[in-house]
C-alpha cells in the first residue's frame, strides 16, 4: 500500500491600505504613494498587486491642504517605508517646499513630465512609469514571511 502525503501551501496575501493619521509597525514592506494619479493608482491594483504575494502596507498621501499633523505623519512615514513614490506634477505648492528633501532620500522615486527638472541634480531615481514597483518583490523577500 502506497501512502501519498500532499502538502497544500495557501498564500494568503495582505495589503493594507494606510492613509494619515495612522501608521503600521509591522515587517511587512511597505511603500509610500505621494499624490498618485487614478491611472497609476488603477496600474498598480491591476499590474501589481495581484503579483505580490506577501503583505505589503500601501501608505497613500494625497491632502490637497496643509496641516502640521499631516506633514508630520508625512515626514515621518517617508522614514518608515522601503520605497517611495512621489508625482510631482499633482503635488499642490505646501508639498512642493518639502520636494527637494523627500527626493534627496535614496528610496524615493519620482515622476514628472517636465523636460528641465533641477531635481536631476540630486537624484537619479526619476522615473517615467511605475515598473519600479516590481522591485517590491525583492523588498517581499526580505520580510518575514507570512505564518
Amino acid at each position: 500500500m502506497v501512502h501519498y502525503l500532499i502538502n497544500y501551501v495557501v498564500l494568503v496575501t495582505k495589503i493594507n491600505l494606510i492613509t494619515p493619521p495612522d501608521r503600521l509597525y509591522n515587517d511587512s514592506a511597505s511603500v509610500l504613494l505621494l499624490f498618485p494619479t487614478k491611472d497609476n493608482l488603477h496600474y498598480i491594483q491591476h499590474e501589481i498587486l495581484p503579483t505580490i504575494e506577501q503583505s505589503l502596507n500601501i501608505y497613500v498621501y494625497e491632502r490637497p491642504n496643509y496641516t502640521k499633523d499631516d506633514v508630520d505623519w508625512l515626514l515621518s512615514t517617508l522614514h518608515l517605508v522601503d520605497m517611495a513614490i512621489v508625482e510631482i506634477d499633482n503635488c499642490p505648492s505646501y508639498i512642493k517646499e518639502l520636494l527637494s528633501y523627500i527626493i534627496a532620500k535614496p528610496k524615493t522615486y519620482w515622476l514628472t513630465n517636465a523636460t528641465e527638472v533641477v531635481y536631476n541634480h540630486i537624484s537619479s531615481n526619476r522615473i517615467f512609469n511605475l515598473s519600479v514597483l516590481e522591485k517590491l518583490g525583492g523588498l517581499i523577500e526580505k520580510t518575514v514571511p507570512i505564518e
